[in-house]
């Protein structure tokens, strides 16, 4: 698949932005895109499906009187561009007479800019498809030699990639070339009545390479055979508060899903989460710093790139926002339109899922920062709890509340790791949980790709990453479910 240059694409967009001004449009905002995606799906050594699509279109937004209008097209016509923008012109004009919220867009200094992409070596868009399928191959051949008792194994190979132009009639021009890989690897074990199921995923905004160093399909299918062949023999976890270490994945995960939501700040003026009104807060521990931001630049970059997010989809910086400060609620999370409201500063974090939708606020990159405790120590501090490991699902309230099911977990006795678990179930509040953590690891992963994504008012699978250091949990530790 190839991406061609807008080229000839980009005078539509000048088209809109010119015709909206003739039009007496008072604001008007343009975005352009041209995305490619692609799947490959492996299952008994076969590919059961395969896919490469390209979708381009053009999105037209219109502020009037603080209400937003918007229209899209896949036609790429003069008469179909002019049609976009009198739909969005009228949308705007109709709500404004409707209207009970306005949000007036705040100042933002136009920008223009073309940031070159990080230096990867293997872009997707640069491998044969014949290579995409040999990787996704290696991982299934290796969890057949490595699995016991296996009674499925599925590798996914999913990519993302093209370009996004924004423009407005402030003089805001923004030109970026998003992209995303993944390869996930789902082994399923029996024995008698007992199934169990282990998976073992890496992507972001990397080059391909990286499944040939860190991240081998050999490796991802051994190591999913294997924990899918230990949790056939494990027991299930017990049931009460436990004390508990929760890995780098599982602690993204509570990252995004049950605080940063929290913060986003359409959600605190509607008065939807309880975080609404309480910047300023003492919410956590000292231990707990939650950031999100739209290029993650610290050690470890290469591999914990996540995903590459230069610019929102209104052309603004995707600044790096420090959501809870020390245990501190430090700031929400803003689009131009929620932050005159909310007497802040856009950060970058309007997003549209693509062309069809109006950007609205989510986040990016979002993670706990990392602390300066091994492993080790984390352990030795615990003394006796569990160790929980990544999730397979779950789900998060704007009350608070959480439940998410690990994917694996261990047993930890006086500082070491003794037993496999299995059926590791965690319910709680963030609050609470923000209260309890004692300590983080220095170790620190960022975790993006193809497959998942967040899901917000419609607009589902929008690309991201979360992630952060493994975190001590102490005090009145976090519920489990399982054996009583």
């Amino acid at each position: 698949m190839i991406v061609l240059e807008l080229g000839e694409l980009e005078e539509f967009v000048d088209l809109a932005l010119g015709y909206g001004e003739t039009l007496g449009v008072p604001f008007i905002e343009v975005r352009l895109e041209d995305d490619s995606v692609g799947e490959i799906r492996l299952e008994k050594g076969e590919v059961k499906e395969s896919k490469a699509l390209r979708d381009i279109g053009l999105a037209v937004r219109v502020i009037y009187n603080g209400v937003s209008g918007f229209a899209f097209t896949t036609r790429l016509k003069k008469d179909s561009v002019e049609k976009a923008v009198e739909k969005a012109f009228q949308a705007a004009k109709v709500g404004d007479r409707i209207s009970t919220l306005r949000l007036p867009f705040a100042e933002y200094e136009p920008v223009v800019d073309n940031p070159p992409i990080p230096p990867i070596k293997l872009h997707p868009k640069d491998v044969s498809f014949e290579d995409k399928k040999d990787m996704v191959m290696r991982a299934h051949e290796s969890a057949e030699d490595h699995g016991k008792s296996v009674t499925s194994i599925i590798v996914r190979y999913g990519e993302a990639y093209g370009t996004k132009i924004v423009v407005n009639s402030e003089g805001t021009r923004v030109k970026w070339n998003p992209w995303t890989v993944e390869i996930v690897c789902a082994v399923i074990s029996r024995k008698g009545e007992v199934l169990a199921d282990a998976w073992e995923r890496h992507g972001g905004s990397v080059g391909l390479e990286i499944f040939e160093d860190n991240f081998s399909p050999e490796q991802m299918g051994k190591n999913a055979a294997k924990w899918a062949a230990e949790k056939l023999v494990s027991k299930r976890a017990p049931a009460g508060k436990q004390r508990a270490i929760i890995d780098n994945n599982l602690t993204g995960v509570l990252a995004h899903e049950s605080f940063g939501h929290q913060t986003e700040a359409d959600l605190m003026i509607s008065g939807a989460v309880i975080l609404k009104d309480k910047i300023g807060e003492k919410l956590g521990s000292e231990n707990v710093t939650i950031v999100d931001e739209g290029v993650y630049e610290g050690d470890n970059a290469d591999s914990n790139r996540g995903w590459w997010c230069p610019y929102d989809d209104e052309g603004v910086i995707a600044e790096k926002v420090v959501m809870l400060d020390q245990g501190v609620l430090s700031s929400s999370l803003n689009s131009r339109g929620t932050a005159k409201y909310m007497e802040s500063k856009p950060t970058g974090n309007a997003r549209a899922l693509d062309f069809r939708f109006e950007p609205i606020v989510r986040m990016r990159n979002t993670y706990f920062t990392p602390g300066d405790l091994s492993f080790e120590e984390a352990l030795e501090l615990l003394k006796d709890g569990i160790y929980a490991i990544d999730t397979m699902g779950g789900q998060s309230g704007f009350d608070g509340t959480f439940m998410f099911k690990a994917i694996r977990g261990y047993l930890v006795r006086k500082g070491e790791i003794v037993e496999p678990l299995r059926d590791v179930a965690i319910t709680g509040n963030i609050l609470d949980f923000l209260k309890n953590v004692e300590g983080a690891t220095r170790d620190f992963e960022l975790h993006g790709g193809y497959f998942g994504g967040c899901g917000k008012s419609g607009q589902n699978g929008l690309f991201l990453a979360d992630g952060g250091p493994k975190l001590l949990l102490g005090g009145d530790g976090v519920q489990f479910g399982g054996e009583k």
